[in-house]
């Protein structure tokens, strides 16, 4: 057992019970996203922490968000049940419940409507759990989900991807937004199955998982329809969108959303509530970095294009990003950055204008 301090929560960590210090920015972008999701609705909240190990995560959210009302843990494996209510104690916090059951257990003892948020962050796929939580959780509340199965998820094994999401996946440098983009569509079928819509409030990769906050309220009309269909592949890895109701032709990747990965009003409402937190000065200028892209890539297409990899293919130098951004959207396109990494921007200029402007800034 040894003591760890992480964000303004001091915790002890027994041995055999998991914790990953690289997750720490996670859990930070979560402190956040819970305030913000609080002043949203306009409520207090109850938590679930539904696979909580050390129940770090939990714990922050309490401590340091000051808008949780109730926090609630569960972790199927006794020492690290034992280690959440020591973590308890210790921090001195009243308003807990601690579980050591299975989640498909954990949340039906509690009933549905009981939480206004489910956050779900398993080992490996969370496609499992994702149809209980959506039934369970209250009318306009929120759900999130952590993947860690990536090498499913980012198309290096098809198959395994598509007996676990159902649906075709192909490698390309932009794997990461499509693993995004995979899982709300799991999502948003969870929420048509129960009469409710599901919509991204924010999504966001980083340290090898990727992460969905979920706005859940109860409806059938407002189906996003629209927003779910496939990324058809052309000659030369040139990307053509298409909706669920169109023809597409292999090969492809899909059925994925293609809407927006995050709610801009969401977004402009976490940059604005950033400075309300007592966040360490290393992560609020990254969380101050991560959402300006996040807002930044919120009306661009659903793919998106390394600059490294283009300029090798055309055997130049690599252009900055600003020069790309520049040019492109000084020919009328729209373009950006993502958050997805440095190398990375998107735009809806053609792919032969993509590599025309890379070419020519290339070469100077």
């Amino acid at each position: 057992m040894k003591l760890l301090k992480e964000g303004s929560v001091s915790f002890y960590l027994f041995n055999d019970v998991f914790y990953n210090p690289l997750a720490k920015f996670s859990r930070t972008f979560g402190v956040l996203a819970i305030y913000t999701f609080s002043k949203y609705v306009g409520r207090g909240l109850v938590v679930a922490d539904s696979f909580a190990a050390s129940g770090i995560r939990g714990l922050r959210y309490y401590v340091e968000s000051n808008v949780v009302d109730k926090i609630v843990f569960n972790d199927k494996n006794p020492v690290a049940y034992q280690n959440i209510v020591y973590n308890i104690k210790f921090n001195k916090i009243k308003d807990a419940r601690v579980f050591n059951l299975n989640y498909f257990v954990f949340l039906p003892i509690l009933g549905r409507g009981h939480f206004d948020v489910i956050d779900i962050d398993p080992y490996g796929t969370p496609a499992p759990y994702i149809d209980l939580a959506i039934s369970f959780v209250k009318n306009r509340g929120l759900i999130i989900i952590t993947a860690t199965d990536l090498t499913a998820l980012c198309g290096l094994y098809p198959r395994a991807a598509f007996r676990k999401y159902g649906s075709d996946i192909i490698k390309t440098d932009f794997c990461h937004e499509v693993a995004l983009r995979v899982l709300i569509k799991e999502l948003v079928f969870a929420g048509g199955r129960h009469n409710r819509i599901v919509l991204p409030l924010a999504s966001m990769f980083s340290e090898q998982y990727a992460r969905i906050y979920a706005y859940v309220y109860d409806g059938r009309r407002d189906f996003p329809k629209n927003n779910l269909g496939y990324i058809e592949i052309t000659n030369d890895r040139c990307y053509s969108v298409k909706r669920v109701s169109d023809s597409v032709n292999k090969p492809y990747i899909g059925p994925l959303w293609i809407g927006s990965l995050h709610d801009k009003e969401f977004i402009e409402y976490m940059i604005k509530y950033v400075d309300k937190l007592n966040i360490e000065e290393s992560e609020y200028k990254r969380l101050k970095s991560l959402l300006k892209l996040m807002k930044e890539e919120i009306e661009l297409p659903p793919y998106s294009f390394k600059v490294s990899k283009l300029a090798s293919k055309l055997r130049v130098s690599p252009p900055t990003l600003i020069d790309i951004i520049d040019r492109l959207k000084g020919m009328g396109f729209k373009a950006g950055r993502s958050h997805l990494g440095k190398d990375y921007f998107k735009t809806n200029a053609p792919y032969h204008v993509v590599l025309e402007v890379l070419e020519d800034l290339g070469k100077k």
